[in-house]
């Protein structure tokens, strides 16, 4: 077999239908990981984004930040086990169809990383979810098995995501290499890559998409937007 390449995805709106953190904030909710002031919290966040009071950036760094301060003192193994049992259960189906098909075919040619601004749970459940190679994701500390309550990494902004990725340059070549995004957050992180898909793009991702020439695809064209490209990609990394 060929060199491996790589390939990396976002999880909210690109392969996850809807923003992961609600769900899983109610799931905590329930469980007694968190107080209802954090599930509040992050809804008044949502609703100062739709309001356009706040913009993205900013959203999902208050998403963490307020995320994180709820978790503050909980035992780093109740919360990633409580995260998997959600994502392989009730959120299960909430995956767009093309997610398992797509990993597996890239799969055997790329190594799948997904990058997204929630935080590292969140990222280690999906990951494993689908099998692929790892993820890169924001991160709250924690201390001798306990989350402090801070963020120690922030992959909030587009140009944090870009940085997170370059350093698996070193590593990968970047001929052949895949990103899949939603939004604006990913243009950074599309534009590191040799082939950039577009999945449910915003309006504003659209827009660079046409700019840049990039891919534009639906939940239900993606796949077959992929596939002419791993054969193309088969006399120097064969398909098995």
């Amino acid at each position: 077999m060929g060199e491996r390449r790589v390939a990396f995805f976002d999880i909210d709106k690109t392969i996850y239908d809807g923003y992961l953190i609600f769900p899983l904030a109610e799931h905590f909710l329930a469980e007694g990981i968190v107080g209802n002031d954090t599930v509040e919290l992050l809804y008044r966040d949502l609703a100062l984004y739709r309001s356009g009071r706040e913009d993205y950036e900013t959203t999902i760094a208050n998403f963490n930040s307020h995320f994180a301060l709820g978790l503050g003192g909980c035992t780093a193994d109740i919360v990633f086990a409580a995260t998997e049992r959600l994502v392989e259960g009730r959120e299960a189906g909430r995956f767009f169809a093309f997610a398992g098909p797509l990993t597996a075919m890239l799969g055997k040619t790329h190594d799948i990383y997904l990058v997204t601004g929630e935080l590292q749970f969140v990222g280690w459940a999906v990951a494993k979810h689908f099998s692929v190679k790892g993820f890169v994701s924001s991160v709250t500390e924690e201390r001798d098995g306990v989350f402090t309550g801070v963020v120690t990494r922030s992959l909030a902004r587009k140009e944090d995501k870009a940085s997170a990725i370059e350093r698996l340059f070193k590593t990968y070549p970047r001929r052949g290499s895949m990103a899949f995004g939603d939004s604006e957050g990913d243009v950074e992180m599309l534009g590191r890559v040799e082939h950039a898909f577009c999945i449910n793009a915003t309006e504003g991702l659209a827009r660079v998409a046409l700019e840049r020439k990039w891919n534009v695809v639906t939940p239900l064209s993606i796949i077959e937007a992929v596939r002419p490209i791993l054969h193309g990609q088969e006399g120097t990394s064969p398909l098995s």
